[in-house]
């Protein structure tokens, strides 16, 4: 019979495919390919042709897994394995596990694959075929991937590589540069990352046309690829580019009936939407995923979406809902090994434990989950968990270990090109520093953060408007609190410079004639010379923090242990007077030196006289005013979290007043105003009177006097 040669030019045909479709590509027409295959295998079966009835069932696994039914490819993979041992085809065999070992993949069970890999890498050689060791070289190095081991991952990878060239295999090819580029994104290094996707990509779009028709799994896996690109445009903070890719996956899966794929689109652009601020329609994305993946029995993608759904509801507030939904992704993601799933789930589940007040529940988890991504070799997840920590401490009142955590995870988060998370830990220390009533200190991270936000606006600035105003509004707790720091300090044009940047179109909506420029709104905060030479100096304890960062692993570690030998307890010491002697010396230096730093003015002129210099670059409201005319104030509030600031400007002067009515009472006047105004037939004059006696009464007297005020 020819089942030996048949399985061979199978094997040759299809090498590329295997290592090349994302985890389980499809047609759109799959259910008529997969009726058309069973028709086939009716027919050999009736005629008991054996070798074509191997070659069907082999065809329809690769089918079934693709569609999502794994069991069902794992039933025919076993029935082609059980005629190739029949007749001794040692080729077929290994094919078969390594079809099998996919179905596996798929399912998260990585060990399971690993070994059906395992036992097709040498048959492969010894057979003399390097498409088939390239295959197994190459699967083996995305499970190793998957199981957090990356550079075991880049090993297996980094072979199959150049023999994917050596023997003309384009597709397989692009499938081990896809992996290589996922390697390095997962490693927070997303620049190289990019540099493997943007290989890859032309090469599935070269093979994706045959006669003018597109190949499915080639569209595939070049749905894969614009996929993970679009992961790490999210990471470096180019949320636009990131959603912009994951809608073309999300097309192309959808083009090929790719349910998987389809699935993991959805989740993406999901966090992408999170990030934005748009938790409702980050929600709606998971509710579209979460079934899929239960579908197709892929435990590891179910349990992705659980985790993405609470950090959702998290950020809403409804931290018990969210800590409902990590606990039932972490059974899961330990299930299967996922360990990269497992440390962002205890991540997310120490965020949520510091919210509802119990921080020593939180640094319990927080710490296991930095041991994690070390060991994957995360540094985003890394500076997630520091931060995370840092936290954890502050709540505690422990400022030292809270500022070297946090500055450790600065460090890392720059490092990764996160700016979203730079942005984050950036306005925790401002908070860390307000509370312990060092504004300057304060104010230098709140800038920087500040800085951070800019740069995604600027990114997402052709974005649909309402995604860029909620993206705004998920992050003007940190413009606020800014300008109420630089409003008690009497920086008062700085002050209205940011309130520019989070209320730019406050104007456009109440006043005729008001300029927009959408350049100015993501433009960034200008630093003093003073606070540059600062932000350069902050490499030194940023590094010492970093050292200091893997002590305190090695030292949760040890203090988990529910025994300890002597050695271990000698060492637990050892590392415990080492800690504290780091977070003295970061500590020192932020005394010592950076405090000093940012105490000098730049000559005679502090920054805020610097910037009332650059009228046209600092107060758009004082530009549109003078173009006004005379005789035209406005009044710019500014609620904080205790008190109410009004800064009244005129097109030549700016003054502050701290109000006596509570931000409380404000907000509750406003909306009654609101209401009056919205509804037939009300009378707003009582309203807006006591509104007025609360805004404007309070400095009625000095308005003239500010008006007539000389440029």
């Amino acid at each position: 019979m020819n089942l030996t040669r048949n399985i061979r030019v199978l094997a040759c045909l299809g090498l590329g495919l295997l290592g090349a479709a994302p985890a389980n590509a499809q047609s759109s027409t799959l259910q008529d390919r997969i009726a058309q295959h069973e028709g086939k295998l009716a027919e050999a079966r009736a005629t008991r042709g054996v070798s074509n009835e191997a070659l069907e069932l082999i065809a329809l696994c690769d089918l079934y897994r693709q569609a999502g039914k794994a069991q069902k490819a794992l039933e025919d993979c076993n029935q082609a394995l059980s005629i190739a041992q029949r007749f001794g085809n040692r080729g077929g065999e290994a094919l078969i596990l390594n079809y099998a070992g996919r179905v596996y993949t798929d399912l998260g069970q990585e060990q399971k694959a690993l070994e059906l890999f395992n036992q097709t890498l040498p048959v492969w050689r010894e057979l003399g075929n390097p498409s088939g060791e390239a295959l197994a070289l190459n699967n083996m190095g995305r499970v190793y991937s998957l199981l957090g081991d990356k550079q075991k991952s880049l090993e297996f990878l980094n072979q199959a590589l150049p023999i994917w060239r050596q023997v003309g295999n384009r597709t397989g090819e692009a499938s081990t540069l896809d992996n290589i580029g996922r390697d390095y994104a997962d490693m927070g290094r997303g620049v190289e990352a990019l540099d493997y996707f943007n290989r890859a990509l032309p090469i599935w779009r070269e093979a994706a046309g045959v006669g003018g028709e597109k190949r499915p799994l080639n569209l595939g896996g070049e749905g894969l690829t614009l996929n993970n690109m679009g992961k790490v445009y999210a990471d470096l903070g180019q949320k636009q580019k990131a959603l912009e890719f994951h809608n073309q996956a999300l097309v192309a899966w959808r083009e090929i009936g790719n349910r998987p794929g389809e699935a993991d689109a959805l989740s993406y652009m999901g966090k992408v939407y999170n990030d934005l601020g748009q938790k409702q329609k980050a929600l709606e994305c998971f509710n579209q995923a979460l079934p899929i993946w239960r579908e197709v029995e892929n435990r590891a993608g179910e349990a992705m979406t659980l985790n993405d759904s609470g950090r959702a509801y998290a950020e809403l507030g409804q931290q018990q809902k969210a800590l409902d939904l990590y606990s039932q992704a972490l059974p899961i993601f330990r299930e299967v090994r996922n360990r990269r799933g497992e440390a962002a789930t205890l991540n997310n589940m120490g965020r949520a434990y510091s919210a509802l007040g119990d921080k020593n529940k939180a640094l319990e988890v927080d710490w296991q989950s930095l041991a994690i991504w070390r060991e994957v070799e995360d540094r985003r997840g890394q500076a997630l968990a520091l931060s995370s920590l840092g936290r954890a401490y502050s709540g505690l009142g422990q400022q030292e270990k809270a500022l070297a955590s946090k500055l450790a995870g600065l460090s890392l988060a720059k490092e990764a090109g996160d700016p979203d998370l730079e942005g984050g830990i950036e306005t925790s220390l401002m908070i860390d520093f307000r509370n312990q009533h060092r504004p300057e200190e304060a104010i230098f991270f709140g800038m920087a953060a500040v800085n951070s936000y800019q740069q995604i606006r600027k990114n997402i600035s052709a974005l649909d408007k309402e995604i860029q105003a909620g993206f705004t509004q998920s992050k003007s707790a940190t413009y606020r609190i800014l300008a109420e720091l630089l409003l008690q300090s009497d920086r008062l044009s700085e002050a209205e410079q940011v309130l520019d940047l989070l209320k730019e179109q406050e104007l456009n909506e109440v006043v005729r004639g008001a300029s927009d420029n959408p350049a100015a709104k993501v433009e960034p905060l200008k630093l003093s010379a003073v606070q540059q030479k600062a932000q350069s100096e902050l490499a030194t304890p940023e590094k010492e923090s970093m050292a200091l960062a893997d002590l305190s692993v090695e030292y949760a570690q040890l203090h988990a242990k529910a025994t300890r030998t002597p050695e271990e307890d000698a060492r637990l010491r050892t590392l415990d007077m080492q800690i504290e002697t780091g977070n003295g010396e970061v500590s020192d230096f932020f005394k010592k030196t950076f405090y000093a730093e940012l105490a000098r003015k730049a000559g005679t002129q502090d920054a805020n006289a610097i910037l009332s210099k650059e009228k046209s670059e600092v107060s758009r409201l004082q530009n549109t005013l003078a173009e006004l005319g005379p005789r035209v104030i406005g009044i710019r509030l500014l609620i904080g979290e205790e008190h109410v600031y009004a800064v009244v400007v005129t097109a030549t002067a700016r003054k502050r007043f701290e109000l006596s009515a509570t931000p409380a009472e404000l907000r509750s006047k406003v909306l009654q105003v609101r209401d009056d105004l919205r509804t037939p037939g009300a009378d707003p004059k009582a309203h807006l009177a006591e509104l007025y006696a609360m805004v404007v009464a309070p400095f009625a007297a000095e308005l003239n006097t500010l008006e007539k005020s000389p440029a």
